[in-house]
């Protein structure tokens, strides 16, 4: 009799132990159920000949069909040619490769990034794939917009450098220590000094007795002054011009002064005439 109800209890343990894994792998399943249906993307199951083996709620949106619909069928029949989303674009390499594959599709207005996942044998065979498929329209229309703002910041780069380029002012841009930054081909042509003998360096066509004069100008844009003057000039080989000058602040996007714009015009002819016709007035005068 002992043994006999050694063996009962062993049995009923062995049962409530069976019973036991029983609820939870319910318990899991239900887990897995619940996130499955509440995930924020469509998830797909495709055997090797694309039938749908599973989907989730989610998939309705994409395709306006109830699920009955979807599972048990083929994926070629019931989403491939109808110009939206195709789960069986994104596995058919990965049932090729084994690996895992994205791709990116648009129905009408709206964008998907599909992900296709393996599901694999114990021989290592791709037996399923779990299509992934994520709504990503709000990303792409942002990253569209940004391409707009970058092509449109590129054809203002290239407007103002075509001006600068192009103009027959000398244009220099320095820090705000008075160190060269950029210098256009009319400073070239009106200094005498190539880009590369300048750039890095303090103004060199600044003549000795102004050279304190400049400073103060400095100081001056950095406190957010706009400066309109007629100064003198030192050539590259030395000569003095006179130059019709104006000094502006450079700002960043915060408002920070962070650099100086020099615009500068050769004017020694003009002041050469205007001398001329002084003196020519005064003989008159003196006639």
């Amino acid at each position: 009799f002992a043994s006999i109800s050694a063996i009962a209890i062993d049995k009923a343990r062995m049962q409530e132990e069976k019973q036991r894994r029983e609820a939870e792998i319910l318990e899991a399943k239900k887990r897995l159920d619940l996130l499955f249906e509440s995930v924020q993307g469509g998830i797909i199951t495709l055997d090797k000949n694309y039938v749908v083996l599973a989907a989730n709620k989610y998939i309705e949106r994409w395709i306006d069909k109830p699920l009955q619909e979807v599972v048990h069928k083929s994926a070629l029949e019931v989403f491939h040619g109808k110009g939206g989303i195709c789960p069986h674009c994104a596995a058919k390499a990965t049932f090729d490769t084994g690996d895992i594959n994205s791709i990116t599709q648009s129905s009408g207005l709206n964008y998907a990034e599909l992900t296709s996942y393996p599901v694999k044998n114990e021989d290592g065979e791709v037996v399923e794939a779990v299509v992934f498929i994520q709504d990503i329209t709000d990303r792409v229309l942002y990253q569209e917009e940004i391409m707009g703002l970058y092509r449109e910041v590129m054809q203002t780069k290239e407007y103002m450098e075509s001006l600068i380029n192009n103009s027959a002012d000398a244009i220099v841009t320095s820090d705000l220590n008075g160190i060269i930054k950029s210098w256009n081909p009319a400073a070239e042509e009106i200094y005498g000094y190539k880009a590369e003998e300048v750039i890095g360096k303090f103004l060199p066509f600044i003549p000795d007795s102004l050279m304190e004069f400049e400073k103060e100008n400095i100081q001056k844009i950095k406190n957010g002054e706009v400066l309109k003057l007629e100064t003198f000039r030192k050539r590259k080989d030395g000569t003095l011009i006179e130059v019709s000058l104006t000094l502006s602040p450079i700002k960043d996007v915060t408002g920070e002064i962070i650099g100086i714009s020099g615009i500068s015009r050769d004017i020694s002819d003009k002041k050469r005439v205007e001398k001329e016709l002084i003196r020519r007035n005064q003989e008159l005068s003196r006639l």
